[in-house]
């Protein structure tokens, strides 16, 4: 997750004579470089954080590979769904049996 960095420009107070208003961009570019720095650091301590994003992340990849199914099996010729049906129920019914049985 590492970002490119931009060049560092020469800081004002390593030039010959710099101006007032050269040291306080200076101080300005510096203060802004250290907050995204410590934004950046922030973000990889927040461990629960990333935890709760990856688990969100999954969860849409779920949602769509259900849809996915759904879309498929609604594509299915009936003939080929009414033979899943009879399957299950055949496999729900030997079960039952098996389960009184034993």
């Amino acid at each position: 997750m590492s970002t490119p960095t931009e060049p560092v420009p020469t800081p004002a107070a390593d030039q010959d004579n710099p101006t007032a208003e050269a040291l306080q961009a200076d101080l300005a570019a510096t203060r802004e470089r250290l907050a995204a720095n410590v934004e950046a650091l922030a973000a990889k301590a927040d461990v629960k954080g990333q935890a709760k994003q990856k688990a969100e992340e999954t969860a849409d990849q779920l949602k769509d590979g259900a849809q996915d199914l759904v879309t498929k099996v609604q594509q299915l010729p009936p003939a080929v769904l009414a033979g899943i049906a009879i399957g299950v129920s055949l496999i729900v019914v030997l079960a039952i049996r098996s389960n009184r049985r034993g």
